[in-house]
Order: C-alpha cells, then structure tokens, then sequence
C-alpha cells in the first residue's frame, strides 16, 4: 500500500487546536511517500506547518478537521517540525524518514521482549536509536475513530525497549542489517483478538455485521441461562469487547508496509 490512510468520517471529540498523536516527537515517518500531517483546531483555523524549508497551510473545516501534506523525502534526518495556529506552535523534533511496519495480530505480536527469552540480556544489549516503537493502546468502538486513545513513539534502548512487541523489535532488528534506514513499528497487537474484529463494516459487509452480532446476542443470552440455571447466576452480564472491536481498532495512519 503507497498511501497513508485517514477514517475521518465520524465527529471528533473537540475542536481544541492539535495534531495526531502519531505526529510527535521521535517518530519515523515512511520516506519515498507523501508526507500527511493532520490535526484539529476550530472551524475555519488556518494551520501552517513547517518542515525544514517547506511550508503549507490550510484552514480547518467545518468538522475541526485540517490536513496538509509534504512531498516524499529520502530516508534520513533528524527534522523538526512547526505547526502554528498563528497564536499556538506545536513544535515536533527528533522526526526521521525510514521505513514503517505494522506489528498486528494476537498474543504472538502482543508478546513483550520483557517476556522473551535471554530478556535481561537483550534489553541491556538495545543500543540502536533508528528502531522505534508506536504502541497504540488498547481501545474498541462501535464506530470508526478520528484519533488514538493515546500512544507515543519510543526509541529502542534499555529504558524503553522492554514494552516493544519482541516479534516487531527482533524483525526491525535484523531488517537494520540488511536496509540501513529507521525502522518505525506500529504496534497494534491485542491477544485472543479475531480478524474481523480488524475488518471495517464495508469490507464484512452490513449483513454478515449484523448476523454476526444477532449471533452472539443469542451466544450470550444462552450462556446465561446455562449458568442461571447452574448456579443461580441472574444478572445479565454482557461482554462488549468482541462485537465493540469488531469495527473498531482502526489506525488513522496506515503507511507503505512493503
């Protein structure tokens, strides 16, 4: 895929002037590849932002929502950034041009370089600040989401790389012996998550969205008579998780993985 991608179809929380928190310090952007920065700010607010000596600006629209995007840039860096609403600046540093992957999946992705083996070891041994990390909380919803519940991007030494995905690190790891350029990881994992829990409703299909959660709802309502009935268990318990993610979990930034 050759182009990053943004769901922004659903109203964001606030206005309050701001950028996507995968825009931040120490990130590694795709390089070859357009450059999107986006953000919030209050309808009608023109945004400027400056990367080196290239510059644009664009005015929020009617949803809070601005975007600009710069030309493609060779791997390298680091480059800072100035994002202004001509009273506020966010100012963004330590940015890097490389390649970037997303780390998904369930547990095996999920499994921290903590857990690995030799883990002791291997956390002393991180020494190499072009392999970063974007772990992006757990978070579900019903609908397609316009920013991530949280997250930021973290350098691989010692006092960080003990939370990366072991799988995600070890593969930016040996990738940096062969392609001398960052390596960035997204790292969406959730253990025990279902693919179509990553899959969006027009990719599913309303119907087989909506015969799945009618099927769960009789799952459940199942279950609670067997256990009603076993135990005299009798209020209703009802796990959202698997029906709530299964439209949501959506990253408003998808770049060239290859």
């Amino acid at each position: 895929m050759d182009q990053y991608v943004d769901d922004h179809s659903s109203e964001p929380v606030d206005h309050t002037f701001r950028v996507s928190r995968l825009i931040s310090d120490s990130m590694i952007a795709q390089r070859d590849s357009d450059f999107p920065v986006w953000g919030y700010a209050p309808a009608g607010t023109e945004v400027t932002v400056t990367l080196g000596n290239e510059s644009h600006s664009e005015a929020s629209g009617r949803d809070g929502r601005w975007q600009v995007d710069f030309t493609p840039r060779e791997a390298g860096g680091p480059h800072s950034m100035a994002i202004s609403d001509g009273e506020t600046t966010i100012n963004v540093s330590d940015i890097w041009f490389g390649d970037v992957w997303v780390a998904s999946g369930q547990s095996n992705m999920a499994w921290i370089v903590a857990n690995s083996n030799d883990a002791e070891a291997e956390i002393a041994a991180a020494d190499d600040p072009m392999i970063r990390q974007f772990k992006v909380p757990l978070s579900y919803s019903d609908t397609p989401e316009n920013e991530l519940a949280g997250g930021d991007w973290q350098i691989a030494d010692p006092d960080h790389v003990a939370n990366f995905s072991a799988v995600g690190y070890y593969f930016a790891r040996e990738l940096r012996k062969h392609v001398d350029v960052p390596i960035g990881i997204l790292n969406t994992s959730w253990g025990g998550s279902r693919v179509e829990a990553w899959m969006s409703v027009e990719t599913l299909g309303e119907d087989v969205v909506r015969n799945f959660r009618e099927q769960e709802r009789i799952n459940q309502e199942e279950l609670i008579a067997r256990l009603t009935e076993k135990w005299g268990i009798y209020r209703k318990r009802t796990p959202d998780l698997l029906m709530a993610s299964l439209i949501g979990l959506t990253l408003p930034w998808i770049p060239r993985t290859g």
